[in-house]
């Protein structure tokens, strides 16, 4: 879908080099008001275009949950950034969809990129129909990472394995997310699941002292954290 993605590019992108873990392609899509039934359509029908011109590219709509507006978030992964370069012959031959089904429904866009930590993250889960989405903006990025890689070992101790995938954003707005922990789960019943959060784990470990010094030291290179749920639109996605 890299054609809609360029016509999306009405923004400034900034781009730092950084680690060799996937890049992770971010366009946040606001509808319009009363305008949610056209979009849809017009996403399938850039699919249907795409996939009968054999196109390669792939992606995953996901709809925001919770927030002011109908909010969708258009995401796709790729090895490094000379992808960025390939021909998308499918692509150009769809690209009237974009300029008359979709455009003309879409209020704003946002576009963003990051780049995924794998030492920090999980495995790749299968099955995923919605992720909880955590963003956080920090006053010292390496600091950040640090406390992470220091708290790891103790959930892969309770657990097994982290819970979340781990990105760092790459450029951006002053007042954007440095970071987004972006957590799994296969169903909504899933989210009942009582867990232990991380300090709760470290407490059962090293005792309360030790956690609260912890906790204590990672929240003060927090500037803000918010979080949001979105839902898998199988349908929208290739």
């Amino acid at each position: 879908m890299k054609n809609v993605i360029c016509w999306l590019l009405l923004f400034p992108l900034f781009v730092v080099a950084q680690n060799s873990g996937r890049i992770l392609n971010m366009t946040e899509i606001t509808v319009k008001t009363g305008h949610n039934s056209q979009f849809k359509a017009g996403v399938k029908m850039y699919k249907e275009c795409y996939e009968k011109n054999n196109g390669t590219e792939t992606w995953t709509f996901w709809q925001r949950f919770q927030g002011e507006g109908t909010v969708y978030l258009m995401t796709s992964s790729l090895e490094n950034w000379a992808q960025f370069d390939n021909e998308d012959k499918a692509g150009d031959d769809c690209q009237m969809i974009v300029m008359n089904h979709i455009m003309p429904h879409v209020e704003k866009i946002s576009f963003n990129t990051a780049r995924n930590l794998p030492e920090l993250s999980r495995s790749p889960a299968e099955g995923t129909k919605m992720v909880v989405a955590t963003f956080v903006k920090v006053k010292d990025g390496r600091a950040y990472e640090e406390g992470l890689k220091e708290r790891l070992p103790f959930l892969q101790r309770a657990e097994g394995s982290p819970r979340s995938y781990v990105y760092r954003f790459m450029g951006g707005g002053e007042d954007g997310p440095h970071y987004v922990l972006s957590t799994p789960f296969k169903s909504f019943a899933a989210m009942d699941v009582q867990r232990d959060n991380i300090w709760k784990i470290i407490e059962k470990e090293k005792g309360l002292k030790v956690s609260n010094q912890m906790r204590d030291a990672a929240m003060k290179n927090v500037e803000a954290i918010w979080s949001y749920l979105y839902v898998k639109h199988d349908d929208l996605s290739k």
